[in-house]
């Protein structure tokens, strides 16, 4: 099914080729198309395909790149190719742009993931910055938790449960409590 915008935008298109006589009008593409279309593909199921329409456009310098190479690592990771999402979210990560702290996120739990969790760390050491949506700051100290557990540097581990304590809402805060106590 069409978005209301892309059907307003065809009739515009059909409109402009009948004002010009029937001479087709070049209408400049949505580069953003093909990233719906592959998360249409996703939630269908269908991943060979949508893996298909995000590769090639990895190469693409722009936004459009690094939103195909964050889409992609993430299609492999809930897969469970780790290995396949981490040239795409390492890609996502070096980006500019405000999905890189996204990618770096989805990086470091790719790494956790192939029991890297020095590297996983690493790429954790800037997160959760202080301009992060909460969502992702939240994320990002869970994720931070359970790499410490891996390393088992239970003090570390503990000092980020106790920050998830002060800052999670009050369904949260049993399982961070309870978590706190495992430490």
């Amino acid at each position: 099914m069409a978005s209301p915008a892309r059907f307003v935008f065809a009739l515009a298109a059909a409109w402009s080729v009948f004002a010009a006589g029937g001479a087709a009008a070049q209408a400049p593409p949505d580069p953003m198309a093909p990233l719906e279309d592959a998360a249409a593909l996703r939630r269908a199921g269908d991943w060979e395909r949508a893996t298909r329409l995000l590769e090639p456009l990895r190469s693409d310098p722009g936004a459009v790149g690094a939103a195909a190479a964050l889409a992609l690592g993430n299609l492999r990771l809930e897969r469970g190719d780790a290995r396949g999402a981490e040239s795409p979210l390492r890609q996502g990560a070096e980006a500019q742009g405000p999905l890189r702290p996204y990618a770096a996120l989805l990086l470091a739990r790719c790494l956790h993931e192939l029991g890297r969790d020095d590297e996983a760390l690493s790429e954790l050491s800037g997160m959760p910055d202080s301009g992060a949506p909460a969502s992702l700051a939240t994320r990002a100290l869970r994720l931070r938790a359970g790499v410490l557990h891996a390393l088992k540097r239970p003090n570390e581990e503990s000092e980020v449960w106790r920050r998830l304590s002060q800052t999670a809402r009050s369904g949260r805060r049993e399982e961070v409590y309870f978590k706190l106590a495992e430490t």
